[in-house]
């Protein structure tokens, strides 16, 4: 069964659907040309699409992801941040999509992997491409505004927000270093000398750390930092994003990993639900490339116009990636598809 069109204004359906894009590139995401083909899933059986399958499978209710699903859940966070449809929907399909990961890995089974270790991905793909530059902008006011730079600059996304160079992240590392060296030394004379001695000089080397932290910034950096001490105000209105594609395959030139997933779905004998949240995590992904493509077209980010928009766009599919491969696919489906991209 197959089908022409054109992407459509408020389009998000997901999923079993097969887009082949050519656009030009100085053209937005919205103008492109989609050749749709469409292939329903074996076991939708009579499900006209793949989104009413997602819907009809239940969420379970374990507590949504911090910074992900309670964006969505918490009445507060949401009205601030003013989400559209479109981004609720997104942000539930990778929260769900990330939890799934998390329950396969639960604690005590072998191989498991951390819940910090899905949960850190699945912020770094809302906060990068789910996300207007004034909604990320807020909630990183939330909850780094304030902070002493020794906490914000040991995140690596506000590393690439803030965009930081390599030499600049040799000399954060110089900073860092010294810092332990002279904790260490504190340490020992506590020791010696009692803990009133440890107390006094420890807030010496903080401040150290932070002056020096700043020297290091550029006048453009140091003119971000100070505007993260500002707080912003709550959005009013939801932000005007690019329409998103039902089901858009990414190609190589985006993800070998999420294309060899797709082109192999028989043979990896995915389970039903792992099929649900294969679609729920690739929705996802070309929503944030849309809205990442289109965020560099129109201009730079008002808070963050440091920030390295390529290292974004890296970070979001890297996260993308990692959770298809250790959260929705299982250990022998992961081998599988690493070894069909090494053979390539």
């Amino acid at each position: 069964m197959s089908n022409r069109s054109a992407i459509t204004a408020g389009s998000v359906a997901v999923a079993a659907v097969t887009f082949v894009v050519t656009r030009d590139m100085n053209r937005p995401p919205e103008r492109c040309v989609i050749e749709q083909q469409i292939e329903l899933e074996e076991h939708a059986r009579n499900s006209k699409d793949i989104l009413e399958l997602i819907k009809a499978t239940p969420v379970p209710k374990d507590e949504p992801l911090w910074l992900v699903g309670d964006l969505v859940v918490d009445q507060h966070m949401s009205r601030a941040l003013a989400l559209s449809a479109p981004q609720k929907e997104v942000i539930r399909a990778l929260d769900d999509a990330a939890r799934y990961g998390i329950r396969q890995h639960s604690a005590g089974s072998p191989g498991a992997r951390p819940r910090s270790e899905f949960s850190s991905h699945a912020v770094r793909m809302v906060l990068s491409g789910l996300l207007s530059d004034e909604q990320a902008d807020l909630i990183h006011q939330w909850h780094h505004g304030g902070n002493k730079p020794r906490e914000v600059f040991s995140d690596p996304h506000l590393r690439i927000l803030f965009g930081i160079t390599e030499a600049q992240s040799r000399k954060l590392a110089s900073i860092e270093l010294e810092a332990e060296t002279r904790e260490e030394r504190l340490e020992a004379e506590a020791l010696k000398r009692g803990d009133e001695v440890r107390w006094r000089h420890r807030a010496d080397i903080e401040d150290y750390v932070d002056e020096s932290i700043l020297a290091t910034l550029s006048p453009e950096q140091r003119s971000v930092w100070d505007a993260l001490q500002v707080r912003i105000a709550p959005l009013e209105q939801p932000p005007q994003l690019a329409a998103i594609p039902s089901g858009w395959l990414l190609s190589d030139e985006h993800s070998r990993v999420f294309r060899a997933v797709h082109e192999n779905l028989p043979a990896l004998e995915l389970t039903a639900e792992q099929e649900v949240q294969f679609h729920r995590l690739q929705l996802a992904t070309c929503t944030g490339i849309i809205w990442l493509q289109a965020r560099n077209e129109r201009q730079a980010p008002r808070l963050f116009a440091t920030a390295n928009e390529s290292l974004l766009l890296s970070g979001f599919l890297e996260s993308a990636e990692t959770l298809l491969l250790t959260g929705v696919l299982g250990e022998e489906q992961q081998n599988r598809i690493e070894e069909l991209l090494k053979d390539e």
